[in-house]
C-alpha cells in the first residue's frame, strides 16, 4: 500500500512538473519590462492583485505557484495608481493584476468577438493579433475574425501591455488573443 501511494506521489510530482512551470515573481517583472523596456519598473512599489484580492510582496510567490505558464486562461497586467481618477493607493504604486479567466458563455463570446472586430478595423493602428497562439497580421486578422463563430472560440483575451519584445511593434497598442476550440 505504501509503495502505491509512493508511486502515485512521484506520477503526480512528474506531471505536475511536465504541464508547465509555475508562475514567478521574476517572470512577472520580466513580462512587465518587455512590455514598456523605456521604463524602469525595478525599483517601484509593488502591489499584486492576485483573483481580485491584494497581496503583500511577502506571500506573493506562495501565491503564484497555482498558475502555469502555460495555462492559456493565465492573464497579466498592470497600470500605476497614478492613472486611476480616484484611488486610495499610494501614489506611483505599480499594481499588478493577475488571475486566470473564466470560460466564456456563448452571449460573452459574441459580445467578446464583437469588441476584438471593433479594435481591428475601427483603429489605423490596430493591436497585435493572435490566434491560437500563430501571430497574424492586421490583414490576416481582420480575415480570420471575420470567419469565426462564437461557437468555436474557446477563450478571448484583451491586453493594454504586451511586451514589444514578443509581438513586435503592434504590441504598442495592445494584444488579442483567441483561441479556438479546433
Amino acid at each position: 500500500m505504501r509503495t502505491r501511494i509512493l508511486i502515485l506521489l512521484a506520477i503526480v510530482f512528474q506531471s505536475h512538473c511536465l504541464l508547465g512551470q509555475s508562475l514567478t515573481v521574476e517572470y512577472i517583472d520580466q513580462y512587465i519590462q518587455m512590455s514598456q523596456p523605456s521604463i524602469e519598473f525595478g525599483n517601484k512599489e509593488k502591489l499584486y492583485v492576485i483573483d481580485g484580492v491584494p497581496n503583500s510582496n511577502i506571500e506573493i510567490e506562495s501565491k503564484l505557484v497555482k498558475y502555469k505558464l502555460n495555462d492559456k486562461f493565465l492573464f497579466i497586467d498592470y497600470l500605476f495608481s497614478d492613472s486611476l481618477s480616484t484611488t486610495v493607493f499610494k501614489p506611483n504604486l505599480l499594481i499588478v493584476l493577475i488571475h486566470r479567466a473564466q470560460p466564456l458563455k456563448l452571449k460573452n463570446k459574441k459580445k467578446e468577438l464583437r469588441k476584438a472586430i471593433e479594435m481591428l478595423s475601427s483603429t489605423s493602428e490596430p493591436p497585435a493579433f493572435m490566434l491560437n497562439d500563430r501571430q497574424l497580421s492586421a490583414q490576416e486578422a481582420r480575415q480570420s475574425i471575420s470567419v469565426l463563430r462564437p461557437r468555436n472560440i474557446d477563450h478571448i483575451s484583451f491586453n493594454k501591455h504586451a511586451p514589444l519584445s514578443i509581438y513586435g511593434a503592434d504590441a504598442k497598442n495592445g494584444l488579442i488573443r483567441i483561441w479556438t476550440k479546433n
